[in-house]
């Protein structure tokens, strides 16, 4: 494992490896833990939208103080991130250039401060929990392209391929978050990142983890049909699904890669059960970048969500216009 590398590389690997971290998960960026004690890590938390990130965001950084090493997300957010630009603590990639946050967590990073960190904030999700592992694993890879794993399960449609084990994890992961309360979720996510990080699957662990992904598939098949069925062109490159119920974030992102599959932007319109609705967009179009879109004010460049006011026919025009006007500037720059 270690052919090449240098003894002191190999030391930090088995250190860290055998090293009990706290892993704390954050659900969203609205809904982060309190500051815990000791050294932290946070991977993969987008800071909360707007000047959200004022009030959900911020006390959270300013409570760790000096304990935070290292905050690494490619969420963008460009006025909290203009903020911390020059803070060494916070690495920020947009999802343009970074399609997942596993990819900046590197040997060479975790080098520098991996002694001391002795509790991880990370992400509640794939990229998240791959984010973690490598953290513990020191910046490798738990398996051969997991990066990429990490890049086509975040931001599928942009050419990345899935290896079976990441696609097998990653559905089991979305069944978990769709099925379970919040305590055996964020038990079962740990479990995993651990279950990664040593290539230790106990046999009955194992078997609900197939059992998770088999669930998981067969959803993913009925939001295609769905899609199929229910939804349409709204506008020449917009693919919407209206429902008339809210889904939970897994099934939503099942319905949005179906929609995204068959138009420049996919949209997803869902009935919320007191009334109104939301609307979710993305795309994998890499030219298009939606959080330049008045009224769509959660997300990232590529995947955006907002309340839908008048069933989000005003935020649809707003984004044909958005694309209509990026293809007049690609003929003219031409």
């Amino acid at each position: 494992m270690f052919a090449g590398e240098s003894k002191a590389a190999e030391s930090a690997f088995m250190r860290n490896l055998d090293k009990t971290y706290n892993i704390i998960w954050a659900t969203h960026p609205r809904h982060l833990p309190d500051a815990p004690s000791g050294h932290v890590v946070v991977l993969d938390v987008a800071f909360a939208a707007d000047s959200q990130y004022k009030i959900k965001t911020m006390p959270l950084i300013d409570a760790l103080g000096d304990r935070l090493h290292y905050w690494i997300d490619h969420h963008y957010h460009p006025e909290a991130w203009e903020r911390f630009s020059e803070d060494p603590r916070f690495v920020l990639v947009p999802n343009d250039i970074a399609h997942a946050c596993p990819e900046l967590i590197t040997e060479e990073l975790v080098a520098q401060s991996s002694d001391e960190i002795d509790t991880i904030i990370a992400h509640c999700d794939f990229d998240g929990a791959l984010s973690a592992v490598k953290w513990i694993l020191g910046g490798k890879e738990p398996w051969p392209n997991a990066d990429e794993d990490g890049r086509a399960v975040d931001s599928p449609g942009r050419g990345h391929d899935l290896t079976p084990r990441g696609e097998h994890i990653a559905l089991a992961m979305d069944e978990i978050y769709s099925t379970t309360n919040t305590q055996n979720r964020l038990r079962y996510m740990t479990e995993l990142v651990w279950a990664m990080a040593r290539d230790d699957w106990p046999e009955d662990f194992k078997h609900k983890i197939n059992l998770f992904a088999q669930r998981a598939k067969e959803k993913e098949r009925l939001a295609e049909e769905n899609t199929r069925d229910l939804g349409k062109f709204e506008s020449k490159d917009i693919y919407v699904v209206r429902l008339e119920r809210k889904l939970d974030n897994q099934d939503r992102k099942y319905y949005l890669v179906a929609a995204e599959n068959r138009a420049r932007v996919g949209a997803v319109i869902e009935k919320e059960p007191k009334g109104g609705n939301w609307i979710t967009v993305a795309t994998f179009d890499p030219t298009i970048d939606l959080a330049q879109i008045k009224g769509l004010s959660g997300g990232r460049t590529d995947y955006r969500f907002a309340r839908a006011k008048k069933g989000g026919h005003q935020q649809l025009i707003k984004i044909q216009e958005y694309i209509d006007q990026v293809d007049s500037q690609q003929k003219s720059d031409d």
